[in-house]
């Protein structure tokens, strides 16, 4: 919804909604996980249902957002799980993890909730919001990230971008080209057309050399230079060398020990060096969560384990990283599509709807 939001900072990623998280160790999970809902569609509109597949939002809304960001929690910067977006008349607002409506639908455009505030747009100028719905940051940027590590890119002008804290002071002057989320205290860079990494005092820590860096997942970031993709670690030393195909994608992550890769053509995972985990043998994958991938064979997802084995037989027009034991499925039947939610054992706990 929003422009630049974290989910889809990185290259714009998917074309829907991403799902999913790694679930590393405890602290990757803001709330437990019997207090999550998950967005389920009906007749045209969305609700939310628990994950035992039961509704207990009803279908109204012309839109719900989930309420775990895929992306965000592997980045280990997970967004409050107790907040999702939702659209009412052509308006963004906000429900809790009851289902109770806490801000009014007033928004064109509003992303979730991380370090406490919420990016939100009114078409022309973003600005951050509390959990009460206050506006924190007036709407005044052009563009604008979601905070991570206590700070947000912002650009004033949608051509420069600078770095603000959470009460709208500027932090690192606005003269870059783009820019990426802090994340482990580096955020990504681009001037004089090429990458680099700052750290939160404006210090270029990883010079400017590279054609695109990614954010950094576990210490570690994809990178391409030359038309070539690998990885570095936050000191900038090359941890997969840069010999794979470019550019970087919904694979390209480090993710429950393995790095994705695209090599022919193909997507496969390599292990810290670059030595082959699983084969490239996909069309297309998305980074491991809860020990599971969604890979794409032809035209059909499913998923593997991180030995390669298929443990979901590829079916579904689209599949998302596994949240709390739970993916969400796209399936297409005639020129329509369909959307559920299937367990690990590939079993639908929500049938797929519209």
């Amino acid at each position: 919804m929003i422009t630049r939001h974290l989910s889809r900072v990185f290259l714009c990623l998917s074309i829907a909604v991403l799902l999913g998280c790694d679930k590393d160790d405890s602290s990757t999970n803001p709330t437990p996980e019997t207090s999550v809902l998950y967005p389920v569609q009906q007749n045209g509109k969305y609700g939310y249902m628990d994950k035992t597949g039961k509704l207990v939002v009803p279908a109204t809304y012309d839109f719900g957002s989930v309420f775990v960001e895929a992306f965000s929690v592997m980045l280990k910067v997970p967004n409050d799980a107790t907040r999702a977006s939702i659209r009412s008349n052509g308006k963004v607002g906000y429900i809790d993890n009851t289902g109770a409506l806490v801000v009014q639908p007033l928004y064109q455009e509003g992303s979730l909730y991380y370090d406490g505030l919420a990016l939100v747009g009114d078409g022309s100028m973003h600005g951050y919001i509390d959990k009460s719905g206050a506006v924190v940051i007036a709407l005044q940027y052009k563009d604008a990230l979601d905070f991570t590590d206590g700070l947000a890119g912002a650009s004033i002008n949608g051509a420069k971008w600078g770095f603000i804290d959470k009460s709208g002071t500027t932090k690192t002057i606005f003269s870059f080209d783009d820019v990426t989320p802090f994340i482990g205290g580096l955020a990504g860079v681009k001037t004089g057309g090429k990458w680099g990494c700052i750290d939160k005092t404006g210090a270029m820590i990883i010079p400017a050399t590279y054609d695109f860096i990614g954010p950094f997942s576990s210490g570690y970031a994809a990178v391409v230079a030359q038309g070539k993709a690998g990885y570095i670690s936050t000191t900038g030393t090359v941890a997969v060398p840069l010999q794979y195909e470019a550019p970087a994608s919904t694979y390209s992550y480090y993710s429950d020990g393995l790095f994705g890769i695209k090599s022919g053509g193909k997507v496969g995972f390599v292990n810290a060096g670059g030595s082959v985990a699983i084969a490239a043998q996909y069309d297309d994958a998305y980074f491991f969560s809860e020990g599971l991938a969604a890979v794409k064979k032809g035209d059909v997802w499913g998923f593997i384990d991180k030995t390669g084995t298929v443990k979901i037989q590829p079916q579904f027009f689209r599949a998302y990283p596994f949240t709390n034991g739970l993916s969400y499925v796209i399936v297409k039947v005639g020129s329509e599509y369909k959307y559920g939610w299937i367990n690990t054992a590939g079993a639908y706990v929500w049938q797929p709807s519209m």
